[in-house]
């Protein structure tokens, strides 16, 4: 058998650390290695397979895509493109009472570079508010615009002098620093990267007031919590927000690369021509995906989510365990914090009773699992959850 771990040590440059697991194959909630060992997924792959895995709609419409076209340029029409873009049209006018329009792009950080890029567009001004803890992606602008210095080390700091660092849910930060020349506001409603963080209702109505009043877009970044993570179908439904742009990923299309920028209507009609393609973007193959996922999450799938992330957001609550010192999040994205120099400790110990959790900033234990896991199958593996936390509250 080859050795697959030299292979990628050979020739694949290493910009992830390696947990050391060669897995092959997923069913439902669970990742098997190459031995045949199984491992309940509580990542999802930082939240995209939410249909988990082998999921038969979501391999139903793949398969009858492949047969058909996978690719094909925006400059075309295509059947399958136009329904998913429609589909999540007629989603935001449902739920959120707002109409859009649709740009495809294939990644998150994509969708934020150009998101910000119409964003000052439409706004003709050059600053940008983002927020401590935020997370939106590596690539030159995203990173940028996140806070995290960990992700910056070397790279030149050119667009920092547009960026405008608000601390979150600190309205008198924001009212100081929200100035004339800011163009665009960049917000997650639950900071993933950043630990799980809940933006408050009366920060975000400040922000969405101010914004107004100077007439500065507002993009919230739904790539991690949209889709049905939180509960919702958006996660803008709890706070009852329309922003100007809307951001989804991730689990958008069930596990196929894909995002999406969400214009309204009047805004998205300024837009000329050429200033924002994507190769990839809307390919027929990824559209396909977003039709299966939009088939399956329904109220029912939303009542399990949840009834399931409550369940196991309580059940980590009650963890009587000296490391563990805050437990937050809605649905089914939830942080443990934990003493910062036993974060990876835990996430490897959980790995060796075969689950598989997250990290995120520099003290949390992140769950993101395929949102059809159930109470059932939790309560099922939830000791060895239990063990992995417990086993360090005498170090």
């Amino acid at each position: 058998m080859k050795d697959y771990f030299f292979l990628e040590n050979l020739t694949i440059v290493k910009t992830y650390p390696n947990r050391g697991l060669l897995l092959t194959k997923g069913r439902g909630v669970f990742l098997y290695d190459n031995k045949d060992n199984q491992y309940l997924d509580l990542g999802s792959n930082y939240g995209v397979n939410i249909l988990g895995y082998h999921h038969p709609i979501l391999n139903k419409f793949l398969t009858e895509q492949i047969n058909k076209l996978i690719n094909l340029h925006g400059s075309f029409s295509n059947e399958t493109r136009a329904q998913a873009a429609y589909l999540i049209k007629k989603k935001t006018e449902e739920l959120l009472g707002a109409s859009y329009k649709v740009i495809f792009a294939s990644s998150g950080s994509e969708a934020v570079d150009n998101a910000v890029k119409i964003g000052l567009y439409l706004s003709k001004r050059k600053k940008i508010i983002a927020f401590t803890d935020a997370y939106h992606g590596k690539t030159f602008l995203s990173v940028a615009i996140t806070d995290s210095q960990k992700y910056k080390k070397g790279i030149p700091s050119l667009l920092e002098k547009y960026i405008v660092r608000v601390k979150f849910n600190d309205i008198i930060d924001l009212e100081r620093k929200f100035q004339n020349d800011v163009g665009v506001v960049v917000l997650e409603l639950i900071q993933g990267d950043g630990g799980i963080n809940i933006v408050d209702k009366l920060f975000v109505e400040k922000i969405f007031e101010i914004a107004k009043k100077k007439k500065a877009i507002v993009i919230i970044d739904e790539i991690q919590t949209g889709i049905g993570r939180t509960g919702k179908f958006f996660a803008s439904e709890f706070f009852k927000v329309t922003p100007e742009i809307l951001l989804l990923g991730k689990g958008l299309a069930g596990g196929i690369p894909a995002s999406a920028i969400l214009i309204k209507n009047n805004l998205a009609d300024q837009l000329y021509q050429g200033l924002q393609t994507s190769t990839f973007g809307g390919n027929p193959l990824a559209a396909a995906g977003i039709l299966a996922v939009f088939e399956t999450i329904n109220d029912k799938f939303l009542d399990n989510v949840n009834d399931t992330g409550y369940y196991f957001f309580n059940k980590l609550k009650k963890l009587r365990s000296k490391i563990i010192k805050n437990v937050r999040g809605k649905g089914l994205m939830i942080g443990v914090q934990v003493r910062e120099d036993l974060r990876d400790k835990i996430l490897k110990e959980m790995q060796t009773n075969r689950i598989i959790a997250l990290p995120a900033r520099n003290d949390v234990v992140r769950f993101l699992p395929p949102l059809i896991l159930t109470k059932k199958i939790l309560d099922q593996h939830f000791e060895k959850i239990v063990k992995s936390f417990l086993k360090f509250d005498n170090v």
